[in-house]
């Protein structure tokens, strides 16, 4: 693709099973090579920011599901990340 130029229609079909349509547009182009911090300095610190907020919002996540009621609906019991928020009552 060149620059500015919109790709034809793409279908794509999601996890769900349903097909979505996309168009992309390339709005620039660089050429391959190493990541480097000359070229991609703002690449990398957003993805260092981004682990970082990952992984603090993952602690936090940790810590408040144990004390914290959450009433998921049984139509996603099946979800795996949402595992951690289930409680199971054990049978007296």
């Amino acid at each position: 693709m060149k620059v500015n130029s919109i790709s034809p229609v793409i279908e794509v079909t999601i996890p769900s099973g349903e097909k979505q349509y996309r168009l992309v547009r390339l709005l620039s182009k660089t050429s391959p090579h190493k990541a480097n911090l000359s070229q991609d300095y703002n690449k990398i610190q957003q993805a260092a920011l981004d682990q970082k907020k990952n992984g603090a919002l993952i602690g936090w996540v940790g810590q408040k599901c144990t004390s914290t009621f959450v009433k998921v609906d049984t139509r996603y019991n099946s979800c795996p990340n949402l595992g951690k928020w289930s409680y199971v009552k054990p049978r007296p």
